[in-house]
C-alpha cells in the first residue's frame, strides 16, 4: 500500500513538472515581491510572494515574473499550469481589486 502511494506521489510530481524543476530561489521571491509591489499593495504581494514560492517551480516562477514585469509569454506547459496558479493565489491572498 504504502510502494503504491509512494509511486503515485511520483508520477503525480512528475506531472506537474514539480520533480524536474527546483523551488524557487530567495532571489525570486524578492523579485516577485519587487514586480508585484509595483502594482499593488505590500500585504497582498507578501502573501502572494509567499504563495508563489511554496506552490511554483524556479521555471514557472521565472515566467511569472516575467509577466508582471514585461508581458514575457509563457510556453504551453506553463500555461496549462497558469489558471491553477492564479485561482489559488486569489483563493489564498484575494485578488487585490
Amino acid at each position: 500500500m504504502i510502494k503504491g502511494l509512494g509511486a503515485a506521489m511520483v508520477v503525480a510530481l512528475v506531472l506537474t513538472g514539480a520533480a524536474i524543476a527546483g523551488s524557487p530561489t530567495a532571489a525570486q521571491k524578492a523579485e516577485f515581491y519587487e514586480a508585484c509591489a509595483k502594482r499593488s499593495d505590500a500585504a497582498l504581494c507578501k502573501c502572494k510572494a509567499e504563495f508563489a514560492t511554496k506552490t511554483l517551480d524556479e521555471r514557472m516562477m521565472g515566467y511569472v515574473i516575467g509577466a508582471m514585469a514585461s508581458n514575457t509569454p509563457a510556453p504551453a506547459d506553463i500555461n496549462d499550469r497558469w489558471n491553477d496558479y492564479i485561482v489559488g493565489s486569489t483563493r489564498t491572498c484575494g485578488s487585490g481589486i
